[in-house]
């Protein structure tokens, strides 16, 4: 009984299994950098607008 082929092919598909995970993880984690600056940058510009026709600071508290 030979079991060498087996487990190399064991090993292949792992290594590819492994590298495929990495290559994921770290292309998904370049996408959620790019847009979370996106999102940032957009809301940013959004409460700089909102904010600015009013007197009041972002961080007022409203009270009844």
């Amino acid at each position: 009984m030979k079991r060498t082929p087996l487990f190399e092919w064991d090993c292949y598909g792992l290594t590819l299994v492994v590298l495929a995970f990495v290559l994921t993880v770290l292309v998904s984690a370049l996408a959620y950098k790019y847009i979370e600056i996106a999102l940032s940058n957009k809301l940013k510009k959004f409460l700089l607008e909102s904010f600015k026709h009013t007197n009041r600071s972002p961080t007022a508290v409203r009270t009844g």
